[in-house]
């Protein structure tokens, strides 16, 4: 449903523009005179939303897991108020239930015990539709206005191949990320359960931005928006439940699916005995459970499901430098 929805909003944002271009006369002479493109290249901030960073709390997500991304585009300027721009960027994402639970207090307890992580390195290709939300007075690349606030809405095509820290033994720096999805920590492909997930998905984005005008052949924008998705694992974990570890073909796959009976915090190396007992107590009151790698079944059964089936999405930021090539290449003259 939820797809459908983003699916009605893109044919309408394609109505919309098709609709703005016949208005605007798109392939009149007066706009064809007009016409410019952009090469810009920049970079920003990335942060996740899913199920070890949730909705309920979006500015403890903005700030918890920040990561980076670079991009590069191509913009097409058609009218005073239609471009066009075509954009890859490389967009690193990250979660941890440990990071988020010191963050934020809220059901702090069962993230404590569940005790997951994971980064994921997003190759992204999107096309864009942007429009001008101010007046365009000028024409052409010298025509540009000094600010230009637009609004951006497309669809994007995203590879994603997500990893998680192996365990640690609280003396060795952890620095090994392992790869998630061969591993079907989910339990997917086993009969009964779902199938596997793609390397490979789709998402919205939406945004809004400013362009500033620095001198005749560049621009400055400032952009922030959010990839609205249709899938579930950006981050690994979806509404399933934890397979028996004998079902797994082997025992990486088993430890990196359940990870409550561990001993020290993945990335942090901090030993998680005290938390342990004050989250089992808080999520299993009159309980004494003491130690996650004899207890941690008790405290968080395998029959808990790992997350949600509330679709994940991320937001990025960025800074990009953009280049006019103008509206023609002049050809030297004919001697």
């Amino acid at each position: 449903m939820l797809f459908n929805k983003k699916l009605a909003a893109l044919l309408l944002f394609l109505v919309t523009l098709s609709s703005q271009a016949q208005d605007n006369k798109l392939f009149s002479r007066k706009n064809l005179a007009s016409q410019y493109a952009t090469v810009g290249i920049g970079g920003g901030s990335s942060h996740y939303y899913g199920d070890l960073s949730p909705y309920s709390s979006p500015w403890v997500g903005i700030y918890t897991n920040v990561r980076w991304n670079g991009t590069v585009n191509y913009t097409r300027h058609l009218t005073p108020k239609l471009s066009a721009r075509v954009s890859a960027s490389y967009i690193r994402l990250y979660g941890d239930d440990n990071v988020y639970a010191s963050a934020y207090k809220k059901n702090a307890s069962f993230r404590i015990l569940r005790n997951l992580n994971f980064r994921n390195d997003v190759k992204e290709i999107a096309i864009s539709g942007l429009y001008n939300l101010a007046p365009q007075y000028g024409k052409g690349p010298n025509g540009r206005n000094k600010y230009m606030p637009y609004a951006l809405f497309g669809v994007a095509l995203f590879g994603h191949n997500p990893q998680a820290l192996d365990v640690n033994d609280g003396v060795n720096k952890n620095t090994a990320w392992v790869p998630l999805k061969p591993l079907n920590t989910g339990g997917q492909g086993q009969i009964g359960a779902k199938k596997p997930y793609s390397y490979v998905s789709v998402a919205i984005p939406l945004g809004l931005g400013v362009r500033y005008k620095l001198n005749s052949n560049f621009d400055i924008a400032f952009e922030g928006g959010i990839r609205l998705t249709y899938f579930d694992y950006l981050d690994d974990v979806g509404a399933d439940s934890y397979p028996d570890a004998g079902s797994f073909s082997g025992p990486l796959a088993a430890k990196m699916s359940y990870r409550a009976d561990e001993l020290f915090e993945p990335k942090s190396g901090t030993n998680r005995i005290t938390k342990f007992i004050n989250a089992s107590l808080d999520a299993n009151p009159g309980t004494s459970y003491l130690d996650p790698t004899t207890d941690a079944k008790q405290a968080y059964p395998l029959t808990t499901l790992r997350g949600t089936d509330r679709k994940d999405s991320y937001i990025v930021t960025q800074v990009t430098l953009n280049y006019v090539i103008g509206r023609s290449i002049k050809c030297p003259p004919i001697r």
